[in-house]
C-alpha cells in the first residue's frame, strides 16, 4: 500500500526473507540481524542523502515500534499494527501515532465503523482484482493440518499466508454438451 501511495519503501527483516520482501515491493531491504540498529540507521541515512524517514509501520510489538523512533523524522508518523505504545519517548519526538485495529471494528456496534470497514474491504478488493496488490500464498494446508500450521505461525516461520482448505476440493463436473438444432436426443 505504501508503494501504491508513491512512497519509497524500506523494510527490515532477516536475510533469508530478503527476496520475499523485495517481491512484495520494498525498494530497500535491511538485515536487522547483521546491521543492528546503528548499522540500519547508517544505511537509511546513506540511501536518503542524510534524511530520516517520514513514516514507520511496525508489525512486531510495542518495544520494536519504540525502537524505530531513531529512524523517524521529528514530527514523523508511526503506525503500530501489533500493540499500543505508551512510551514517553514517542511524545518527546512529536510523533503522530496511529494504530490499525480492523478486528476492533468488527466488534463495534457503530454504524460508522461498519460502513468504514465495508469501504476498506471494497477498496482492498478492488486493488486485488486489478492486480495492484498481491498477497502471496505460500502454502495450503488441510483442515487436519491447521493445529500444526498455527504452531508454525506462532514460531514466525511462515512467509506470506497460509490458507486452510476447510472442505475437500471437488472436481468440476464437465459441461453439458450443447443442445441445439440437429442435436441427437
Amino acid at each position: 500500500l505504501a508503494k501504491l501511495s508513491g512512497l519509497k519503501v524500506f523494510a527490515s527483516c532477516s536475510a533469508h526473507k530478503h527476496d520475499f520482501v523485495r517481491g512484495l515491493g520494498a525498494d530497500h531491504v535491511l538485515d536487522y540481524q547483521s546491521l543492528g540498529e546503528a548499522g540500519m540507521l547508517q544505511q537509511i541515512l546513506s540511501l536518503t542523502n542524510g534524511e530520516l524517514l517520514d513514516h514507520v509501520l511496525d508489525t512486531v510489538n510495542a518495544t520494536s515500534a519504540v525502537s524505530t523512533l531513531k529512524f523517524l523524522k521529528l514530527h514523523g508518523s508511526l503506525c503500530s499494527l501489533a500493540a499500543p505504545i505508551q512510551d514517553p519517548e514517542v511524545f518527546a519526538k512529536g510523533v503522530s501515532l496511529h494504530y490499525l485495529n480492523l478486528g476492533g471494528m468488527h466488534q463495534s456496534s457503530s454504524l460508522d465503523c461498519k460502513q468504514l470497514l465495508v469501504q476498506v474491504g471494497t477498496d482492498m478488493g478492488a486493488l486485488f482484482s486489478s492486480k495492484q496488490l498481491k498477497v502471496p500464498v505460500m502454502e495450503e494446508v488441510t483442515f487436519e493440518q491447521i493445529p500444526l500450521a498455527l504452531q508454525t505461525l506462532q514460531q514466525g516461520i511462515v512467509q506470506g499466508k497460509l490458507v486452510a482448505a476447510i472442505a475437500p476440493k471437488r472436481a468440476l463436473a464437465p459441461p453439458a454438451p450443447p443442445q441445439g438444432v440437429g442435436s441427437a436426443p
